[in-house]
């Protein structure tokens, strides 16, 4: 297993085009990308009795390496991994409803809160998991 760093290293580098894991993770299930970078198994890295995230003060306060995930009525329906501050990388984004349908990729998780808690325009819950 990677440290949180390390594992948010590996995320950024891959989203600015650079070392050999984008078109690696850029081909992955959204949650098994996450679980690449992080050097753990595949899968889903997390769940709903997760640590909320209620908004864009919440959202800077998630460790790096961490995973984020975007649930619908209860169901996972997307993973990111966080590299501070805010920021996550992920693939497969536009589920969520801000960025590209495939393709690893850093999006500013700041914006995008709806009054309520939830977030974009699926209204999705939000939780992490630190590595």
């Amino acid at each position: 297993m990677n440290s949180g760093p390390a594992a948010a290293k590996i995320a950024r580098e891959a989203a600015r085009g650079q070392g050999t894991y984008f078109t690696a993770l850029s081909t992955e299930m959204c949650w098994d990308a996450v679980a690449l970078c992080q050097g753990r198994d595949r899968g889903r890295g997390v769940e709903i009795t997760d640590n909320p995230v209620l908004g864009d003060s919440d959202v800077r306060n998630i460790p790096e390496g961490g995973s984020i995930g975007f649930f619908d009525n209860g169901t996972l329906v997307h993973e990111m991994i966080s590299v501070g501050g805010g920021e996550a990388c992920g693939t497969k984004n536009a589920t969520i409803g801000y960025g590209s349908p495939i393709g690893w990729e850093l999006l500013d998780l700041r914006a995008g809160w709806n009054s309520g808690s939830s977030y974009g325009p699926r209204r999705l819950l939000v939780r992490y998991r630190a590595i």
